[in-house]
This record gives C-alpha cells, structure tokens and sequence, in this order.
C-alpha cells in the first residue's frame, strides 16, 4: 500500500524526521454475536461507541453523503434495535430509508431540494 502524504518535518533546517501516513483499510462489522460478547465485557458507556463503530461502515453503504448523521440517529434506538439493524441488511436499509424522510422533513424545501440533488450526484457517481 502506497503512502498518502510523505513529509520531511523541520525545525530550523534540521530534519526532525519523515511522516508517513498510510490508508487504513474500511472497518469491518463484527458479527452479532461477537458484538453481543463484546457489549457483556464493556462497560455500558462504551456500548454506543461500539455499535457505532459498526453501523457507520453499514450505513455508508446505503447513504455515504449523510452517515454520520443518520448513524447517530440510529444509535438513538434500543441497543437491541441497533444489533437487529446490523445483523438484518433489509432492516438497515429501511432504516436508513425512513431517517433520510425525517432529514428531508426537517430541512427547509429547499435545502431538502439541494440535498436530493446532491443525494442522486452521489448516486450516479457509485
């Protein structure tokens, strides 16, 4: 894998040392099961974090232009809804479905004209 950014990082003149930053590959869900286990040894502030890790890669999937927006409101539901949405591809894409209206509904007409058109430019481009 090919670096990103490669820098000489100098103070005075002096080389202090090269930086190299290297894409990470995109994370991969765990299973249910293995979320389930993970949940039981975390403490309970930590379970969000958790589950969001895992949603996030889902979701952008279905909606790469609002992710982290509709992710945080999936994250809003049951613990026991998020894990269904993870382990039930059809029910996270309803899911996503059903919060892209609420966005839609919430957003001013023509704001929400802007972002369906931003939404079908990022369609086309998948």
């Amino acid at each position: 894998m090919r670096p990103i950014v490669s820098m000489t990082i100098s103070r005075d003149g002096y080389s202090l040392g090269v930086a190299r930053f290297r894409r990470l590959p995109p994370p991969v869900p765990l299973s249910v099961e293995t979320l389930t286990k993970m949940l039981g040894k975390i403490p309970p502030e930590a379970h969000r974090s958790l589950l969001g890790e895992n949603l996030y890669p889902l979701v952008e999937k279905h909606q790469p232009l609002m992710v982290a927006k509709i992710t945080g409101m999936l994250l809003e539901l049951d613990q026991t809804e998020c894990l269904r949405l993870i382990e039930s591809p059809e029910a996270l894409k309803l899911a996503v479905e059903e919060a892209v209206k609420v966005l839609e509904d919430w957003i001013p007409k023509q704001s929400a004209e802007e972002l369906r058109a931003s939404f079908i430019t990022a369609k086309a481009k998948m």
